[in-house]
């Protein structure tokens, strides 16, 4: 049940931040998150084996040990967009800040080292990176369902700094 919750309470938020910033606004594209991370680049991470990439509501991407592992279960979930200016896309990351802190009611914390820019915010025991890269705009959550008070916030930067690395390789 927890688990259920913590997963919508995540959804909720990234629906929140969606509808705030609108939907997919102008000018921007969604990119297919389940293209953007391999369950072998989360497994060092974590170190656990991840299932492939899940699509799921929100065109969000899950990733999740098999269900036959007998492990905590540890959710990494994953949106991007691609916008037609690196200023809309300073312009959506500046707007999902401002949005992350009404809606979660807790402070940002600028992350250096990933991307062009990024912050970390922990919402309802999910942790969640938000980082622009050039045009790009991903939010990363990582959650372990039923437990609130385990933190991922250097594995959620780990998993950013993948992701801005091989988001600089796409051609403008």
């Amino acid at each position: 049940m927890a688990t259920r919750r913590r997963a919508l309470c995540f959804v909720a938020l990234a629906v929140g931040i969606a509808l705030v910033a609108g939907a997919t606004p102008a000018g921007a594209k969604r990119v297919p998150p389940c293209t953007l991370l391999t369950p072998e680049e989360l497994e060092p991470i974590f170190e656990l084996t991840f299932a492939a990439g899940r699509l799921e509501q929100g065109d969000a991407c899950r990733f999740a040990p098999p269900a036959e592992d007998d492990v905590p279960e540890i959710v990494v979930t994953l949106r991007a967009e691609r916008y037609a200016s690196t200023k809309k896309a300073k312009r959506a990351y500046t707007r999902s800040a401002d949005i992350t802190t009404e809606l979660s009611a807790t402070s940002i914390t600028e992350v250096g080292r990933v991307g062009d820019e990024a912050f970390y915010a922990s919402f309802v025991g999910t942790d969640q990176l938000t980082l622009r890269v050039g045009r790009f705009v991903v939010e990363l959550g990582v959650d372990q369902p039923g437990d609130e008070d385990v933190n991922f916030p250097e594995q959620a930067v780990a998993v950013g700094q993948v992701l801005a690395t091989k988001l600089r390789a796409v051609k403008p």
